[in-house]
């Protein structure tokens, strides 16, 4: 098998399938790029490529890995199907090879190495992993052994598949690329072998079936926020988020003239109003938008993000914000980062400022929501001019009023196997107006809810104790006697005209 050093040669007047084109139209699909020197260009020195039994077979060196682009030098289409036929060749090292589109734009690809992992990665300025490394049993186990690799491309969300089975689908902002739309390389000192490369239309029917599962996984998160107790204007404010976003992407596809989006967040409010909990909802509802890749939540606070020594703190920031690549970094009591009596050797600035530029970074696949008290995150935010213009949406959550807990309290035990009898919910009301009415700083709404439950829980088993037999509704109901007559931590003692023995006012 002859090898030889390929160099970019001119556009060509016919490509695959014996199609004419000019430099400006897009790529006429179903495409076949067939393996020979015309068809494919190195882009970087020191590969050795030959071709040869209708493959392509690229073989790094040690110092470089080696990328083939697609030889087509017209605008690639927003929706595609890319099928590539790939093995690695024995004997070499097997450190990733895989497939490349995209580029001109932000690079995007899949590498697979050849003991069954894979990863997706994305260039921006330097290839970040959106999934590291991960293992399925879809991908062979040893070298030699052809794999079908699929990727459906779609302006919003990328699927990937091998031997016909789907492996994982991304919701990622994909774009028609000017030039070099395609590639495939492999890592350096790999020896790696490619066949079929094929570019089709993914069918209406195939396009349909992908948006309808997405738009089931966003009404299922919608479905998810609206089964929350209260919040009415919070919800609100996020339907409306979410419509922008949609008609936004819309007007992208389409070519039109679209706002410049950021999705950073200010999220207001006293412990347990269920800041969190809307935060991972807000993350699905943010990948099935294509906004985030993946939607998951890493939550932190000023101790894993400030070091203790010079040097410490950047390198703390960074790892918290690759965890949270394509999702949501949580940080919560965000002001503590930088106290008001923080004291010269405090790193918190140095904190803030490396996750600022890391918001820029990467912009396109992270949300980074801040999180606390509303007077003290007003405070912050005042005192650092330049996070204020960062944060586009601010959503203040209230304390629940004792309806709202009560409400919250039957979800739970429901959720639980829990029943409560109609004089036992009487006092529970009863107890829970209370607390609202006393309440401290700490009060902990939801927090003080499920306090209450595992008090009551202890309650019904101490009362149940010399019971010999239990039956099941023994053990699943709730009766008067299992409230607290006491206030529970968050709440001041009980007034005057509190009756601690009937749960009432006098």
């Amino acid at each position: 098998m002859s090898v030889a050093n390929i160099v970019p040669s001119q556009p060509m007047s016919s490509v695959g399938c014996g199609l004419s084109y000019s430099q400006t139209m897009t790529l006429h699909l179903p495409f076949d790029l067939p393996c020979n020197e015309d068809s494919w260009v190195v882009t970087s020195g020191s590969e050795l490529v030959s071709f040869a039994d209708d493959e392509c077979t690229i073989l790094a060196d040690e110092d470089n890995y080696a990328f083939l682009r697609a030889n087509i030098p017209h605008k690639s289409p927003t929706s595609y199907k890319l099928q590539v036929s790939m093995r690695f060749i024995p004997g070499t090292a097997a450190t990733g090879f895989g497939v490349q589109w995209d580029r001109g734009k932000q690079d995007k690809r899949f590498s697979i190495s050849n003991n069954g992992y894979w990863k997706f990665e994305r260039h921006s300025g330097g290839w970040e992993a959106l999934q590291p490394w991960l293992k399925t049993d879809v991908l062979p186990k040893v070298a030699d052994e052809k794999i079908d690799v699929e990727i459906v491309v779609l302006p919003h969300t990328v699927i990937f598949s091998a031997n016909g089975q789907e492996i994982e689908k991304f919701r990622i902002q994909s774009f028609g690329s000017d030039s070099e739309p395609f590639g495939i390389f492999v890592s350096k000192r790999a020896h790696a072998a490619f066949s079929k490369f094929r570019v089709t239309d993914v069918s209406e029917e195939e396009s349909a079936r992908i948006e309808n599962d997405l738009q089931a996984e966003r009404e299922t998160a919608i479905a998810q926020l609206d089964h929350l107790v209260g919040m009415v204007d919070i919800k609100e404010q996020i339907r409306s988020m979410a419509n922008v976003i949609r008609v936004q992407q819309r007007r992208q596809t389409l070519g039109l003239e679209t706002q410049s989006q950021t999705n950073h967040m200010v999220i207001a409010g006293p412990p347990g109003t269920g800041k969190t909990t809307v935060a991972r909802i807000l993350g699905d509802i943010l990948k099935s938008l294509g906004v985030l890749s993946k939607g998951h939540v890493v939550e932190t606070d000023r101790g894993g993000l400030v070091g203790e020594y010079i040097g410490k703190t950047a390198p703390r920031v960074k790892e918290k914000v690759d965890e949270a690549l394509g999702g949501i970094l949580f940080v919560d009591e965000a002001y503590m980062l930088k106290p008001r009596a923080a004291s010269g050797n405090d790193f918190g600035q140095e904190a803030i400022d490396t996750l600022m530029k890391q918001m820029e970074d990467h912009r396109d696949d992270l949300v980074v929501i801040i999180a606390g008290y509303k007077d003290k995150l007003e405070y912050f935010l005042a005192s650092n001019p330049g996070i204020t213009s960062r944060f586009k949406h601010h959503f203040e959550f209230k304390d629940f009023v004792p309806s709202e807990l009560a409400e919250m309290f039957k979800l739970a035990i429901k959720a639980n196997g829990y029943t409560i009898t109609d004089e036992g919910m009487a006092a529970v009301s009863n107890h829970l107006e209370t607390a609202f009415k006393n309440k401290t700083d700490s009060f902990g709404n939801g927090r003080y809810v499920r306090n209450l439950i595992d008090t009551m829980i202890n309650n019904m088993a101490n009362r149940l104790a010399d019971d010999s037999f239990l039956d099941e509704t023994e053990v699943t109901q709730f009766e008067k006697p299992d409230v607290p007559t006491k206030l529970l931590p968050g709440a001041t003692q009980q007034p005057d005209d509190y009756d601690s023995g009937s749960n009432t006012y006098l």
